[in-house]
């Protein structure tokens, strides 16, 4: 449950701050997450998780295909653009589009990473089952 701040930003969320469609105007809620997030205030990453949580995970679900990396992703990437101070500017647009393109570029770079992963693998497994042979005559045999 969220705890209520001294400045009502669990009461704006309470009051409108839900996901949106695309296309719609963001309400005072999201403007209020959008300035603690951006303020770096300790509870608006939690605000901002059950704000816009279900439409991040349904991004990160639709490029992964996977429900428990979808969640692992939507976490590293609310983290990630949370420890970095400088990442989101109000100035550059809401809040709720700027996360979802952080998970979609987190799932990529998960999808990315377990391609590579895989191929190197079999990369390896091939060379495994690959057998050296070497002329008799070889002096280091």
């Amino acid at each position: 449950m969220i705890e209520p701040s001294p400045d009502g930003l669990a009461a704006a969320f309470a009051a409108g701050a839900r996901p949106q469609r695309a296309g719609a105007t963001a309400s005072a809620g999201d403007s209020a997450i959008a300035a603690a997030f951006a303020d770096r205030r300790p509870d608006a990453i939690e605000v901002a998780y059950h704000a816009y949580g279900r439409a991040l995970y349904s991004v990160a679900c639709r490029i992964l295909h996977d429900a428990d990396e979808a969640q692992d992703c939507v976490h590293h990437a609310l983290l990630r653009a949370w420890q970095r101070p400088k990442a989101y500017r109000p100035e550059r647009g809401a809040l709720r589009p700027f996360l979802m393109i952080c998970v979609r570029n987190e799932a990529l770079t998960r999808l990315r990473r377990d391609a590579r992963h895989r191929r190197i693998e079999q990369r390896v497994a091939r060379e495994e089952t690959f057998s050296y042979e070497f002329a008799s005559d070889d002096p280091l045999v």
